[in-house]
């Protein structure tokens, strides 16, 4: 009889696991963001976890501190990468404790950067608190299936729970609708099973005797009527519901929370957003194949702009040497060439400052820019852009890091901040850069050879 338990368990825990699969195969499909993968690991240890947890005689309350600690910061290691190799797990100290240091500094700054475009009324290209999102819910969706299966009893809730998210999945993510067949089915098979091993212990408990043959038999009946399932299920694509869901989707709740939606993920189902027009100097964000390493930039002399400078009485204009025309700044090496992160996006006022950290020793130039080779929207400065007599909208990656200025006017006025600091104070400050920063801009893609 112990025996015929663990295989109705083992079978229970194949059915629950398959469906929860189902689940997790559907939103890989739909691809809402790059780090969509983080279902995978999350849902699996969360199964576990779940499933052990429900075998132990531990108070609920108790497990399910434990599975949300560990859910938050199992996914939170994996996205953020926070995790060092194991070359540095047994190596130096120093070199662990650097990683460590630069990959929670870029993890938290991605993190608060949506959150200061959510709460500012801007947007954010940034899917790393999406991601999040997907990798909690595959993760508590997971444990609360093998809790509610093993410990309560109760397996229609949890075919309920991912079933419901099965269908939101499908529904925003335009998923196909093999994965709602298959997950009826095992649905079915699951609730069956569970519900006759919860019988074969009470039959056991009052000493009443009953065949092993019952189990096939059950089996063959649930099998059937998942397939009658399944076929009903089948013929729904088929059903003309066209109405019924246009007529939901003009709810206003539903307007108003797909609007919200919007604005706060906005990079949600696209690869790492690169802009495009006129406004992104490289196109697709990926800079031609002329400025690759190794290769001598093909120069011309098209006059493309011209601008005036006013300087402070108090710099030199020698200072000017080492100073750059200014657009934005690439950060991620692709090992073919160079592309942008994702951003958020916040609007300045004319004439109002553009928020940038606090740094010392500094000086503001002036300066009267006319572009005249196309309708480009980027605004170029010298050094780091700081106030403009339009209205434009400042481009930042993390919290504080201003990647781009982005305006309408062929002719602006603008301030701007460059560094008057001599070369060697610029040469000791190189050694206190924030690890956010460092990480950012020197990070390498694994195809990149050592050398």
């Amino acid at each position: 009889m112990i025996k015929a338990h663990l295989k109705s368990n083992g079978l229970s825990l194949f059915f629950l696991g398959t469906a929860a699969a189902t689940l997790v195969a559907a939103v890989i499909e739909v691809d809402w963001v790059p780090e969509a993968s983080i279902v995978i690991p999350a849902a699996v240890w969360g199964l576990l976890l779940g499933l052990l947890l429900a075998e132990r005689p531990l108070r609920p309350l108790y497990a399910w501190l434990l599975i949300t600690i560990y859910g938050f910061l199992f996914t939170a290691i994996w996205l953020g990468n926070l995790s060092p190799p194991l070359n540095l797990w047994m190596g130096d100290w120093g070199a662990f404790s650097q990683y460590a240091q630069r990959q929670t500094a870029v993890f938290f700054d991605q993190i608060a950067g949506w959150f200061s475009a959510a709460f500012s009324g801007g947007s954010s290209q940034e899917t790393i608190v999406f991601a999040w999102g997907l990798g909690l819910g595959a993760w508590f969706l997971a444990a609360f299936a093998a809790w509610s299966a093993f410990r309560l009893r109760r397996p229609l809730w949890s075919v309920a729970a991912m079933g419901l998210a099965l269908g939101l999945n499908g529904y925003f993510g335009a998923a196909t609708p093999q994965w709602i067949v298959l997950f009826v089915g095992l649905g079915t098979l699951l609730t069956a099973v569970i519900h006759f091993d919860d019988l074969e212990q009470q039959w056991t408990a009052s000493h009443t005797d009953f065949s092993d043959q019952i189990r096939y038999e059950l089996l063959l009946y649930a099998g059937g009527m998942a397939l009658v399932l399944l076929a009903f299920a089948t013929s729904l694509p088929g059903l003309n519901l066209k109405k019924a869901a246009q007529t939901f989707q003009q709810q206003p709740l539903v307007r108003q929370a797909e609007e919200a939606l919007e604005r706060l993920f906005p990079g949600v189902r696209q690869r790492p957003g690169q802009p495009t027009g006129p406004g992104g100097v490289g196109g697709s964000g990926v800079l031609p194949r002329a400025y690759l390493l190794g290769n001598p930039p093909e120069l011309s002399e098209t006059v493309v702009m011209t601008a005036v400078v006013a300087l402070p009485d108090t710099f030199p204009p020698t200072a000017l040497d080492g100073v750059h025309w200014r657009a934005l700044s690439y950060d991620v090496y692709t090992g073919k060439g160079w592309a942008l992160s994702e951003e958020r996006r916040e609007p300045v006022a004319a004439n109002a400052f553009i928020p940038l950290p606090a740094a010392k020793n500094t000086a503001t130039i002036r300066q009267t820019v006319h572009w005249i080779q196309d309708k480009r929207v980027i605004r170029y400065t010298l050094g780091l852009p700081r106030q403009f007599d339009h209205e434009v909208t400042a481009v930042y990656r993390g919290l504080s890091d201003l990647a781009r200025v982005l305006g309408e006017t062929p002719t602006y006025q603008a301030a701007s901040r460059v560094s008057a600091a001599p070369g060697q104070e610029l040469r000791e400050i190189t050694a206190a850069i924030p690890p956010v920063i460092l990480n950012r801009y020197t990070q390498l893609p694994n195809s990149v050879p050592q050398r």
